[in-house]
Parts: structure tokens; C-alpha cells; sequence
């Protein structure tokens, strides 16, 4: 019997501070692949860097060209339950997507550092929330935020017709960033982008 064949790319969803980038991706290519084409879109993209949390404003830059950078990934510990966590894929050498366990759709959160920090990644990925989250957090008087818990807004979704100009597109973004403070449609007070590479 042939091995199973492995000709259509994946869609991950990768995930920092409030963006979110949808890239296909050969599921046999090593995760230098991956990260090499995962730079380039943030390069082009996010010039200025990557918004980790609106309140206080802070950013993660994107390294230029040539820069030496490591690029961590983790998946969520309960893919039901990002409350549950994120444990670290600790890529080393030619790993693939498809010998992780990664899947279609999967979300992977990523971390840019220096090649020489050991340090333990820092997962930061903000999460909108709905009308009930934020009335629960009312009712509890929470006001603990940091930079790991977002309330930027209510996320109201539409429909988007998509159409690609070639059979398989190599990449794609999808954005959203809510302006901070009260409720906002997402349609008229948020970015939304899709950009075809």
C-alpha cells in the first residue's frame, strides 16, 4: 500500500498579541519554511510590528530582513479551552507541520526572540470577547486586566465572499483590530483585511 499523500497545504492560524494570520503551508516542509514565509508576510504586512495588547499600547517589532531570529510555536493545550493554556512545539532541526500533529485549521501561537535567549517563550495571544463574557466580568467587578486578558470590544461577524486568482494561493492574512474602549461593530470601527500573496 502507498504512503498517504500529502499534496494540499494547511491552513494554520497563527496567532500573536491580537492578530491572527491564516497561512497555507506544506504540511512535509520543516518549520524553517514555515517561519521563513510567516517573516516575510509580517515584514510586508506589519512593518511597524505586531500590537500585542491596546491597553497599555505595546508592540512586538517584526525583524527586518537577514536579522538572526528564533521563532517559537505552541498549540493550545485543550483546543476547546484556550483558558487551559498553550504548550510549546519546541521545534529543533527539520520537524514538519504533519510530525507535530498539526491539523487543518489548527491554531498555533507564535513568539519572536533573540537565537541566544533560552528563556521559556512568552505566549501572548488576546482573545475577543462576546456580549456574555463581558457582562459575566461586570458582574464580578474584575477589574484585573493585563496584557493577557483583552476587552477591547464586542466582535460582530459578517460574511466574506472570497475569490482567488490562481487554484492554490500561497497565503493569506486575516486582521482584525478593535479600537479600545466600549462596544463597536466590527464592520464599521474595526480593520478588516484579506490579503492574497
Amino acid at each position: 500500500m502507498p504512503p498517504p499523500s500529502h499534496d494540499l497545504d494547511l491552513s494554520l492560524r497563527f496567532k500573536h498579541g491580537l492578530h491572527t494570520i491564516f497561512l497555507f503551508v506544506d504540511p512535509t516542509a520543516p518549520f524553517s519554511v514555515v517561519t521563513t514565509e510567516l517573516l516575510e508576510v509580517l515584514r510586508e504586512r506589519y512593518p511597524e510590528g505586531l500590537t500585542r495588547c491596546l491597553s497599555p499600547y505595546k508592540i512586538t517589532p517584526v525583524p527586518p530582513a537577514g536579522a538572526d531570529v528564533r521563532v517559537s510555536y505552541a498549540v493550545l493545550i485543550n483546543p476547546y479551552d484556550a483558558s487551559d493554556g498553550w504548550t510549546d512545539l519546541k521545534i529543533q532541526g527539520r520537524e514538519t507541520p504533519l510530525q507535530k500533529g498539526l491539523k487543518d485549521n489548527t491554531i498555533v501561537a507564535f513568539a519572536i526572540q533573540d537565537p541566544d535567549d533560552e528563556t521559556v517563550p512568552e505566549w501572548v495571544v488576546q482573545w475577543p470577547k462576546l456580549d456574555d463574557d463581558e457582562d459575566e466580568e461586570d458582574k464580578r467587578g474584575d477589574e484585573n486586566e493585563d496584557e493577557d486578558s483583552w476587552s477591547g470590544g464586542v466582535v460582530s461577524r459578517s460574511e466574506f465572499g472570497l475569490h482567488f486568482a490562481d487554484s492554490q494561493p500561497r497565503s493569506m492574512i486575516f486582521m482584525e483590530e478593535l479600537a479600545s474602549g466600549g462596544r463597536h461593530d466590527a464592520m464599521d470601527n474595526s480593520l478588516k483585511s484579506w490579503t492574497m500573496r
